[in-house]
């Protein structure tokens, strides 16, 4: 995978997949997930962009 920094230096980025990356699970309760964390998350993705026009700026 190659990856292009904010100053456009080109970097490329090796990633080694292993076992762990295969494992899954079974057991509904050994996942983490529940009804009460789905909420919470779904809940949570809502999110605003404020822009004010002396943002950045020094006094």
């Amino acid at each position: 995978m190659s990856i292009t920094t904010s100053d456009q230096i080109p970097v490329t980025v090796e990633v080694e997949h292993g076992p762990a990356d295969a494992i899954t699970v079974d057991d509904p309760s050994l996942s983490g997930h529940d009804d009460r964390t789905e909420a919470e998350a779904a809940r949570r993705r809502t999110f605003a962009i404020i822009s004010h026009p002396d943002a950045g700026k020094t006094t």
